[in-house]
């Protein structure tokens, strides 16, 4: 028996057969080509065969119901992209290389453009990025085939595992993955967590564990090969204590979220897009904190327009009916950038030009989401929330540009709800000065994860400082303090949307500061509701 540490990111126990699979992609070499038409047509052959495998898989997800099945159709987008398809042409016609070593250049391009990106939902391309080019690359070294599963359920390690690969395989088939190094916010993490698979990063795949069994514990973050019939037993207890405790959790869909003394808190969901928003519901969302406009707005030539921003919040305010959809304004920036933007590179992207200082900066993108905004408002309980604020004058200024969205709309006939419009205090700025800020909103929500790194100067994109990122620092908890205080003295509620609103470590504490929304992931949801419930 021997036993591997790693870091736990989805939770859960389960025992299965280890499966390595190892990608051709590192092992890839490069070799000169005299024949460039003939390597095109090699490529081309192989773009073919992947584009009409990953529509295939499409189709089965989406007829399965599975869970995140539009990544899928997120990766025929980006297989298809005219920039990562002209860079694998270009390496072969200008440089004369081979269509696999050409295809590595461009994934570790657009790997590198999606990691540099500070937005988790944007981050996850690089996965998308990844995933694409490994089957590029497959194909070529002529492993088309489907994947053959036996009656045993596997526990896949990869160094990077593909998120196709959960999708293709299936949770029947799937008891676990054990990656090299993978972030929360990736999208095999997402699926796996999800599908209820146990996922344990910082392990790297080695090929002499390949058909050991084992038993991989995502709570501890271990990896167990060969277990002795007493370890066996002990997880065989814990994994039937698991899915006791997920029943028990599923009980409180539906039920208030309200302290054993009588004091409510609403849990709400943050979401990037519609089918974030539905699991959501599904997982018993009392609405939703944080919904993230800027997928509509990146990977794009061009900015959405009216009737597709429209369109989209329509069907997320219709699903959430009489619960309310907090949609936060474009949060875009040097770190989130947009082709269309014409953006100029910041030595320090998080203290540059993002946010709402975009929004000010292009009046007319803001107008047109607005607009679409407040189209889409008689749909639902739309609330609009304005990020990276520090200043009152531009809040005024934006409550300027509502106003004559606003009446543009009326004068042209068309009705609009009653819109609350909210500030996110994100900026150490904000919170000193939120007194006065709350007289200009109509609600407050505490973004933490920006919030600390403002307030402690650490980087929480920065390995090196991960020590000094600390949202319990007391500088950071004094800021949320003042935040809910204020927001509480001008009569308007106050939420939290970062990642501290999903530390139970800390719930009782918030709640006792007397925060009135958290907003977490839909994963979240039901723990939180749990953990609520059982204070006094």
């Amino acid at each position: 028996m021997t036993e591997f540490t790693g870091k736990p990111i989805c939770k859960g126990a389960s025992t299965g057969r280890i499966r390595v699979f190892k990608s051709k992609v590192d092992d890839t070499k490069l070799i000169s080509i005299s024949d460039t038409d003939a390597e095109l047509k090699r490529y081309e052959k192989a773009f073919d065969s992947a584009k009409e495998k990953l529509e295939k898989l499409y189709d089965i997800a989406r007829e399965k119901h599975m869970p995140n099945a539009d990544i899928l159709s997120a990766q025929v987008m980006l297989l298809t992209d005219e920039g990562y398809n002209n860079t694998v042409r270009d390496e072969i016609k200008n440089n004369r290389v081979n269509a696999e070593y050409a295809v590595k250049l461009s994934c570790e391009k657009y790997v590198k453009i999606f990691e540099n990106i500070e937005d988790e939902t944007v981050k996850t391309k690089a996965d998308d990025v990844r995933d694409i080019s490994y089957r590029l690359i497959n194909i070529l070294g002529g492993e088309e085939s489907d994947i053959i599963f036996g009656n045993e359920r596997m526990v896949i390690m990869a160094d990077a595992a593909e998120p196709s690969l959960l999708i293709e395989s299936g949770k029947e088939h799937i008891a676990g993955v054990i990656t090299k190094n993978t972030g929360i916010g990736s999208h095999i993490v997402i699926l796996a967590r999800d599908m209820d698979i146990p996922v344990v990063t910082g392990i790297p795949a080695d090929i002499s564990l390949d058909g050991k069994e084992c038993i991989i514990d995502g709570y501890k973050g271990l990896v167990i090969t060969d277990p002795d019939e007493k370890t066996l037993n002990k997880y065989e207890n814990i994994i039937s204590d698991l899915k006791e405790q997920t029943r028990n959790l599923h009980k409180l869909i539906g039920l208030p979220t309200q302290t054993r003394s009588g004091r409510t808190v609403k849990i709400y969901a943050n979401v990037s897009g519609l089918d974030d928003a539905e699991k959501a519901l599904q997982n018993g969302a009392e609405g939703i904190g944080l919904f993230r406009s800027e997928y509509l707005f990146l990977g794009r030539n061009e900015c959405p327009g009216e009737e597709e921003q429209f369109e989209a919040y329509k069907a997320v305010l219709e699903a959430y009916g009489d619960k309310q959809v907090t949609i936060r304004t474009v949060d875009l920036g040097a770190d989130k950038g947009a082709r269309y933007l014409n953006l100029q590179s910041e030595p320090n992207p998080d203290l540059g030009c993002r946010g709402i200082r975009i929004c000010l900066k292009t009046p007319d993108i803001l107008k047109t989401q607005l607009r679409a905004l407040y189209r889409a408002s008689v749909y639902g309980n739309l609330a609009i929330m304005y990020p990276m604020i520090t200043s009152v004058w531009e809040v005024k200024k934006l409550r300027e540009i509502s106003a004559e969205v606003r009446e543009e709309l009326k004068s042209s006939g068309l009705d609009i709800g009653d819109v609350p419009e909210g500030i996110l205090i994100e900026t150490p700025a904000a919170a000193l000065i939120s007194d006065e800020l709350a007289k200009y909103g109509d609600f407050f929500s505490i973004g933490t994860n920006d919030l600390t790194q403002y307030a402690l100067g650490a980087d929480r994109q920065n390995d090196d400082v991960t020590d000094y990122y600390d949202p319990r620092h007391p500088a950071v908890l004094s800021l949320i303090k003042t935040v809910i205080e204020n927001g509480h003295k001008n009569k308007i509620p106050v939420g939290m949307c970062g990642e501290l609103a999903a530390d139970e470590t800390m719930t009782e504490h918030l709640v006792h500061l007397g925060i009135d929304i958290l907003s977490v992931s839909q994963g979240e949801i039901l723990s939180l509701r749990k953990s609520i419930r059982e204070m006094r």
